[in-house]
C-alpha cells in the first residue's frame, strides 16, 4: 500500500506543470491565428479624501478609499471589504425588522378601530358581569 501511494506521488503533475501546458496551448492557438480577450478587467481606484485648514495650515487627510471594479463582459462588479459587507447586511436587516413591526402596528390598529372588535369586548364584558351578578345572587342564598 506504501508504495502505491508513493508511486502516484511520484508520477502526479504538478499545478505548475498544468499552468506550462496551458501556456503551450495558447501559444499554438496564437500561432494558428487565434485572438485572445481577457474577459475580466480589474482596475484598482484609490482616492484620499482631504480636511484642509486655513487659520493652523496643516492638511490632514480624513479618508483613503480603495476600490476594486471587476468587469466581466457587460457586468462590472465592485469588491467589497467585510466590514462593508456586513455593515450592509446589518442595515438590510434593521430595515427589514422596522418594516415588519409597521406592519403589525397597522394589523393591530385596523383590528382595534374594528366594529367587531369593539362589539366583542362588550360582549365579553357584559357576560362577565352577568356572571358575577349571578354568583353574587346565589351566594347570598345560600347565607
Amino acid at each position: 500500500m506504501k508504495y502505491i501511494l508513493l508511486l502516484f506521488l511520484l508520477t502526479s503533475c504538478t499545478a505548475y506543470q498544468h499552468l506550462k501546458k496551458a501556456e503551450k496551448h495558447t501559444q499554438k492557438a496564437i500561432a494558428k491565428g487565434a485572438t485572445i480577450q481577457r474577459d475580466t478587467l480589474q482596475i484598482s481606484i484609490s482616492d484620499t479624501v482631504t480636511d484642509i485648514d486655513t487659520l493652523d495650515n496643516y492638511i490632514r487627510v480624513t479618508k483613503t478609499i480603495r476600490d476594486t471594479l471587476y468587469i466581466q463582459g457587460n457586468t462590472t462588479y465592485i469588491a467589497k471589504s467585510r466590514t462593508e459587507v456586513r455593515q450592509e447586511q446589518k442595515t438590510e436587516r434593521k430595515k427589514i425588522k422596522e418594516e415588519n413591526k409597521t406592519q403589525r402596528k397597522q394589523v393591530k390598529q385596523k383590528r382595534k378601530a374594528s366594529f367587531f372588535y369593539k362589539f366583542r369586548s362588550m360582549f365579553l364584558f357584559f357576560i362577565i358581569l352577568g356572571a358575577l351578578i349571578l354568583s353574587f345572587k346565589l351566594y347570598k342564598k345560600t347565607f
